[in-house]
């Protein structure tokens, strides 16, 4: 199994992750935020599938990833929708798959009489009009009364095209970002001595040096040689360990050496538990919490998580007592990609299992501890030289 990696970037031409200007799939991006690119362009989401459990709330699109499977007839071409409630109180999330096989009537474009309305504020299905001008369309009632104030000053004139995006009501949304990916780069030495610094901060002294002829990955493999004076949530210290690889990651995706764009020569030896959890506590009952494809009862595997380096990239009010904010969110999906039939009609969009996972008080704490050894070393050096001055 490849581990793929996600990095934001800022979308440099000023519009092309707009859904409006996407007419080949080969062009469909991963991306952050923004509204949904519909992989069947004239079937848009119902808001009914994205509301949010707890406080009723429009969810609104997280992150879209474009994950063709030419091995699955079914998945040749292949996106999955995370959406997230912006009150971070909630903590909810839901994610959905769709797919098509090569030849389909969507791609390479849809004929203009398939047009669907959107919502011009987040682009899912559009089943409300304004009733004044009947030229604007919404999911909710929450989003229409989210586009009043800018829509009242020219109902009956708005010239936005059910398709066009309203950047006045940006707010409702995640801002949009583009994400790159390239594989995970292996363990370094780098990463090895990032462990050791980590390992070292479970000892009651935090500078102690090592002991003579003692090599770095002793102190890794001697787990259980020192009392520690708080106790370690050893998830997180791997995960940190993990991450300083490459610390600007918001997307852990896991790939298989048949996807379309990952070399099999480019494939490592698994190394262990796909995901990275953040914490040894809340972890998932595989049973209850993945469980299997509602439709094939296949068991769901592990596809990919967001890091919370991502919060950093989104225009949030991080100092609200309601400001979204996550651990880890963790997506698992059907490792068939089967494609469902009801009533005769292919089923649009799949829901799969996500499960979000918040950093333990234990991890917390030994951060703080290393932040301040770190600041323990610094005042150090600086007594150090001013003393050679």
């Amino acid at each position: 199994m490849q581990i793929t990696l996600g990095f934001v970037e800022a979308d440099p031409s000023g519009g092309s992750l707009h859904p409006d200007t996407i007419s080949d799939a080969e062009d469909i991006p991963h991306k952050v935020g923004g509204r949904p690119l519909w992989l069947r362009k004239n079937q848009p989401m119902d808001a009914e599938r994205v509301t949010c459990t707890k406080c009723s709330s429009v969810m609104v699109p997280l992150v879209q990833l474009y994950t063709p499977d030419d091995s699955v007839k079914e998945a040749y071409l292949r996106m999955v929708y995370l959406y997230a409630c912006k009150n971070g109180t909630c903590k909810s999330f839901k994610c959905f798959r769709s797919q098509l096989p090569e030849s389909n009537s969507f791609w390479p474009h849809a004929s203009e009489s398939e047009t669907p309305l959107l919502c011009t504020v987040c682009g899912l299905k559009g089943t409300k009009t304004c009733t004044g001008c009947r030229g604007v369309h919404y999911c909710s009632k929450q989003h229409q009364t989210i586009d009043w104030p800018t829509h009242k000053t020219s109902c009956g004139t708005d010239t936005r095209s059910n398709t066009q995006s309203n950047h006045n009501n940006s707010n409702a949304l995640f801002n949009e970002l583009e994400i790159v990916t390239e594989p995970e780069p292996a363990a370094d030495a780098d990463a090895i001595a990032v462990a050791a610094m980590e390992k070292r901060a479970e000892g009651a002294d935090l500078l102690e040096p090592l002991k003579e002829g003692e090599e770095v990955l002793d102190v890794l493999d001697d787990r259980n040689a020192t009392e520690t004076v708080v106790d370690v949530d050893d998830a997180f210290l791997g995960f940190q360990t993990r991450v300083e690889r490459e610390p600007e990651q918001v997307i852990r995706w896991a790939r298989d050496a048949g996807d379309d764009d990952v070399d099999e020569e480019d494939v490592e030896e698994d190394e262990g538990d796909a995901v990275l959890w953040a914490s040894d506590l809340e972890k998932p009952d595989v049973a209850k919490d993945v469980g299997c494809c509602r439709y094939c009862l296949k068991e769901r595997t592990f596809e990919f998580q967001v890091m919370p380096q991502l919060l950093n990239h989104l225009q949030i009010d991080h100092a609200s007592d309601k400001a979204f904010d996550f651990g880890i969110i963790v997506v698992f999906t059907c490792p068939d990609r089967c494609q469902p039939v009801e009533n005769g009609v292919e089923v649009a969009y799949m829901e799969e299992a996500v499960f979000h996972q918040n950093f333990s008080v234990k991890g917390l704490n030994d951060r703080m501890r290393q932040m301040g050894m770190g600041m323990r070393m610094d005042l150090a050096e600086e007594e150090e030289e001013n003393e050679q001055e």
